[in-house]
């Protein structure tokens, strides 16, 4: 059991250590509501739309913060 539970923290460490981050600022608090998601919203309008992204780039995770 404790070698099974050390894999699982091998891989769960594997996974943030490949992670890829970006900060976007200036999105305006409720951008989304033609959204079902702000993860969507990035997708759509950022990436596809604003920055002509071809291939479509996949949000995993998106969050806010009160930073000014």
């Amino acid at each position: 059991m404790e070698v099974e539970t050390l894999k699982e923290k091998i891989d769960d460490l594997e996974n943030h250590s490949k992670r890829k981050n970006a900060v976007i600022w200036g999105i305006l608090e409720s951008s989304e509501n033609d959204y079902s998601s702000i993860k969507e919203f990035i997708e759509s309008e950022i990436f596809k739309r604003l920055m002509n992204f071809e291939q479509r780039i996949e949000v995993t995770r998106a969050h806010r913060t009160s930073i000014k």
